[in-house]
């Protein structure tokens, strides 16, 4: 165990705090290692400590593009907070900071479970029982937060998961899996949909899929049918239509399907990551495929025609208008569609492995906390239709009461139109689109609302609320995400 002020040159010493931040880092008894800070003047009689979930990390180092990716080894790197300005805002407020590695990275969610109970009781040798635990975390590390939640209801007294994984596992690789089938059927036919021997394997097939995605896009020749492509598996998954880096709009014909094909590129590419990369290391886990398309109709996520090939729309759907209106015709998207619906191969799960993959954690609805959650309104990696899917399942249990979502969304004009409107290089995008992409206001404020909820037992009302959204750009309870996509 190593316990550390601190460090700080002379002159910062003169200039800091008579009682500087204490912090705490060792590892507990499954291997993970954990980093606690406690601000001056923190008691635990009366003192709240946050606990920090991280998100996904890699079972393997991968590349993108043949451009590596960072990743942490399993059991190192422990974060308390999403970013350091988040954790430097939440120190200041007074609050107490914990958070660890997990044991095995990848779909850790029984492991980040376990780290956090072992970090919990770490925290009550060193520091005491906090008066309140308000669990919190970001992607992989929201449904984390959730499922430990709900199995330690005595421990914590508020959960906010951010830009989480809140449909839960069997539902999400689901979804994997039909960015796997459709990219088979309209992009590459040698994709393999399970059963990856080796991450290299994983890695290789990530790898032909990208270079011909990218390849497609750079020659003129096949640039077009490759963005119609792309856009159609988009709209079928319905993965969202704006990223952190296009908006998915524009004035004319052109500059509008050069930011949807780059839209909808990153969320295809999204998907793929699970689609092989992130699919090798389920399968490994629960010794098997647990995903399944049998019965799904891509047709009918697009359009209300009939399967028949000359049979059009007797409605149009937002999805053809949308389609039409970057240059293409609705009957191309309809006709990828039952290519897809013909061709594309139809998986059966493994029962056994399905069975064990959702119990790695799968959040019930049953919420016995203040919850309040938090996700951009276009995430190309975790979508926020994962929202929807899970206040459906709040609603089901009758615990509505105990649930907030709060969205970051866009603003009404395209962000790229005025340069002066753009985030700052490096810096999270302020306008709601991107895969946890909150500044550090977005994410003090959803904590200390929820904070207000627990202290004074009284939910965040409507004008608290509206409060916050003008307190903060780009924060919102207004949007509405849709439903899950069909299956």
């Amino acid at each position: 165990m190593v316990v550390a002020a601190l460090a700080a040159s002379p002159a910062a010493q003169a200039a800091a705090p008579a009682t500087p931040v204490r912090t705490l880092t060792g590892s507990t008894s499954d291997g993970s290692q954990f980093s606690i800070r406690v601000p001056p003047g923190w008691s635990a009689k009366t003192g709240t400590l946050l606990l920090y979930s991280h998100g996904y990390r890699p079972l393997e180092t991968w590349s993108r593009g043949g451009q590596p990716q960072p990743t942490a080894p399993a059991g190192t790197a422990p974060q308390v907070a999403s970013d350091d300005a988040t954790a430097q805002q939440l120190l200041a407020r007074g609050y107490a900071l914990a958070g660890s590695s997990y044991a095995r990275n990848g779909w850790a969610v029984a492991d980040g479970v376990r780290a956090d109970e072992l970090l919990v009781e770490q925290f009550r040798r060193s520091y005491g029982t906090p008066q309140r635990l308000y669990a919190w975390g970001d992607s992989l590390g929201g449904l984390v937060t959730q499922v430990f939640a709900e199995k330690n209801p005595q421990t914590v007294a508020g959960v906010a998961p951010m830009c989480g994984v809140l449909g839960g596992p069997v539902d999400n690789l689901d979804l994997a899996l039909d960015f796997g089938v459709a990219i088979k059927a309209l992009i590459d036919p040698s994709l393999a949909l399970t059963g990856f021997a080796t991450w290299a394997d994983a890695q290789v097939a990530y790898d032909h899929v990208y270079s011909i995605v990218m390849n497609g896009l750079a020659d003129p020749t096949t640039q077009a049918p490759m963005a119609a492509r792309l856009v159609a598996i988009r709209m079928m998954l319905d993965a969202p239509a704006k990223t952190s880096t296009s908006d998915g709009v524009g004035p004319t014909t052109t500059t509008a399907l050069q930011h949807a094909t780059a839209a909808a590129a990153e969320s295809v590419l999204s998907g793929l990551f699970y689609a092989t990369l992130g699919r090798y290391d389920v399968e490994q886990r629960v010794a098997g495929n647990p995903t399944t398309n049998v019965g799904v109709s891509y047709l009918a996520r697009v359009s209300n025609a009939g399967a028949a090939d000359h049979k059009a729309a007797a409605v149009v759907t937002a999805d053809e208008r949308d389609y039409a209106a970057l240059g293409f015709s609705a009957g191309l998207l309809r006709s990828y569609a039952r290519t897809v619906d013909w061709l594309g191969a139809r998986v059966q799960a493994d029962g056994p492995a399905r069975a064990a993959f959702a119990a790695t954690g799968t959040p019930t609805g049953v919420l016995s906390d203040p919850t309040i959650t938090l996700h951009t309104a276009y995430d190309p990696l975790v979508l926020v239709q994962n929202e929807a899917r899970f206040a459906g399942r709040v609603a089901a249990k009758g615990r509505t009461g105990l649930l907030r979502q709060l969205y970051v969304t866009p603003p009404s004009a395209p962000w790229f139109a005025d340069a002066s409107a753009m985030p700052p290089t490096g810096a999270p995008a302020a306008y709601g689109a991107g895969h946890c992409a909150f500044t550090p206001a977005q994410r003090v404020r959803t904590l200390t609302l929820l904070d207000s909820w627990v202290r004074s037992r009284t939910a965040p009302t409507p004008i608290a609320l509206g409060a916050a959204e003008t307190a903060v750009p780009g924060l919102t309870r207004s949007f509405t995400p849709s439903a899950w996509p069909v299956r």
